[in-house]
């Protein structure tokens, strides 16, 4: 049983250190790149579009051998299943996960011209989606679910697809035992001479209580895709702010000159 509680901390602090550190990164780099590419649209070289989309594939590459590198040590270190399959799994997820905390890093940074002011509030963007994993509300939780305008932000949540792929990759068709000392006491049980229950024998019992379905290999597909499509989305949200900010910056630049005329 203690093994999968530390699992599940594992896969928790995995998905929040990852999209935590890409945001920031993002952030801190993109605060740089901000000034030369406003001087540059000023002179009109060219437009967001092509700086935009050149920005974006030359961070794939980096991204897949951070992420690579990342699995390759991760993986065993915490003792995950060894399965040649599950750890392929494991480095496209970790690698899309990345691509959400930049794409969210780049949605704070187009927003917020200041950096330090962008660094303050990125937390305050990504905290609240911690709420709606699995790990923090399950579906039977009348706080959450009873209030239907919530939902749709869990779907849009990449902490909840992130924590579900991991943890149906690690705890689908696993079987777990217990130690004596982590059995779980019941009184009738003990008072007829029995030490305990192991409540967890099996790791579909894990994801039902988490609210997680047991489709497995479904399951995963699933979580890959929608972090797939919530990168996309929220760079497409990233391009409509820089775009918006450039044509801002223009403006003024433009009001500044005929000031000055």
């Amino acid at each position: 049983m203690m093994i999968c509680r530390d699992r599940l901390g594992a896969i928790l602090f995995i998905t929040i250190c990852l999209l935590f550190a890409n945001c920031f990164d993002v952030i801190l780099n993109f605060a740089n790149e901000r000034l030369v590419f406003l001087r540059e649209q000023s002179a009109s070289l060219y437009h967001v579009l092509p700086y935009f989309l050149s920005k974006t594939f030359v961070d794939l590459i980096p991204t897949a051998i951070c992420s690579l590198v990342f699995s390759l040590i991760t993986y065993p270190l915490v003792g995950f299943q060894l399965s040649f399959n599950r750890f392929i799994y494991f480095i496209f997820l970790i690698l899309f996960i990345s691509y959400c905390g930049q794409s969210l890093g780049l949605c704070v940074a187009c927003y917020i011209p200041n950096r330090i002011t962008a660094m303050l509030l990125c937390p305050c963007v990504l905290t609240p989606f911690i709420l709606f994993t699995p790990y923090s509300l399950n579906t039977n939780d009348d706080v959450l679910y009873s209030r239907p305008w919530y939902i749709p932000l869990k779907y849009i949540s990449p902490f909840y697809w992130s924590f579900t792929g991991l943890m149906v990759n690690e705890f689908y068709e696993t079987q777990f035992y217990c130690e004596e000392n982590e059995m779980a006491k019941v009184k009738e049980l003990v008072n007829a001479g029995i030490n305990g229950i192991c409540l967890y024998t099996r790791g579909e019992l894990v994801m039902q209580r988490f609210g997680v379905s047991g489709n497995g290999i479904t399951d995963k597909k699933l979580c890959l895709f929608l972090l797939f499509v919530l990168a996309v989305f929220y760079r497409f949200i990233a391009f409509w702010l820089l775009k918006r900010f450039a044509q801002k910056a223009k403006s003024f630049q433009s009001l500044k000159e005929m000031a000055n005329a």
